[in-house]
């Protein structure tokens, strides 16, 4: 499954052969904050309670596909447990610095979008991918693209496996507050869509974003405004992506919706690879 890759420490790095081109502006923010989103007093990933509820069942048989190089805790766990792990990242310097954080332990690294097709070769793939809210940073538009391209990815009865944030963030309240009050709040956020772009909410993002650990509030700010626009998903929202998706006579099945260990806030999904003409059960 691997071509035109480039052995990092014990790590592979690949993706259509290293000199893909990803054209989604959004990496610039992730390239922006690089190794400091885990290394500077700040985690946006996982608790060590969500880890384990991501891994549940996973085992040394079990090929995962994590999508995100933020999410390095959890890397590092599938692989403690002996998964045949692969990382999907489309940001280049995230992916080098992936690799690097994880040292002696082995896993495959592929510069890809997730919302753009998959390489032919990791199609039907993976029996568990996880995403820990990844589908946060993305559009209404991303969000389906990235549920078709995960479907692809999924063996058949797979799963995927996703917390998400349903509404605002607690971060976007001042801000979207700020810009009534100034008459601009129609210049980054979308009230009818659901839709924030910090990128265009000027001074006001400056004065209201609050520190994440150590990462400096230059590198911060810049993080932020190169995100781009980002739905603000409902659960009507995230059933519709998910059971849109269509590939190769199979659909994503909601299966399990439960509460996320260590945040309160964000809800956990299980999706499954099914069949398109098969009856899907909730939870």
């Amino acid at each position: 499954m691997v071509s035109n890759a480039l052995v990092h420490g014990t790590n592979v790095l690949e993706g259509k052969g290293l000199d893909v081109t990803i054209t989604n502006t959004k990496r610039d923010a992730w390239d922006t904050i690089g190794s400091l989103y885990w290394n500077a007093g700040y985690s946006g990933g996982p608790s060590p309670a969500g880890v384990a509820q991501y891994l549940q069942g996973v085992d040394s048989s079990t090929n995962l596909a994590v999508l995100g190089a933020s999410t390095v805790e959890l890397i590092r766990a599938a692989i403690d447990r002996g998964a045949n792990v692969t990382v999907f990242e489309f940001a280049p310097r995230m992916c080098e610095q992936l690799a690097t954080a994880l040292g002696a332990r082995r896993c495959r690294i592929v510069k890809q979008d997730i919302t753009q097709p998959l390489m032919n070769a990791d199609c039907g793939q993976a029996d568990v991918v996880c995403a820990d809210r990844l589908i946060n940073r993305f559009t209404l538009e991303e969000a389906n693209s990235a549920f078709t391209q995960v479907l692809r990815l999924l063996s058949d009865g797979g799963e995927l496996r996703a917390a998400i944030r349903l509404g605002l963030y607690a971060r976007d309240l001042p801000l979207i507050e700020e810009g009534r009050r100034r008459g601009t709040l129609h210049e980054f956020f979308d009230e009818q869509q659901g839709t924030i772009d910090y990128g265009m909410a000027g001074d006001i993002l400056e004065q209201h974003i609050a520190p994440h650990g150590q990462i400096p509030q230059a590198t911060l700010l810049e993080f932020y405004r190169r995100r781009g626009p980002e739905k603000r998903f409902a659960h009507a929202d995230i059933v519709h992506c998910a059971e849109s998706a269509r590939d190769a006579g199979r659909r994503l099945s909601v299966e399990v919706i439960h509460d996320y260990v260590g945040a309160p806030d964000d809800t956990f999904y299980r999706f499954r690879a099914v069949a398109a003409n098969a009856t899907g059960e909730r939870g």
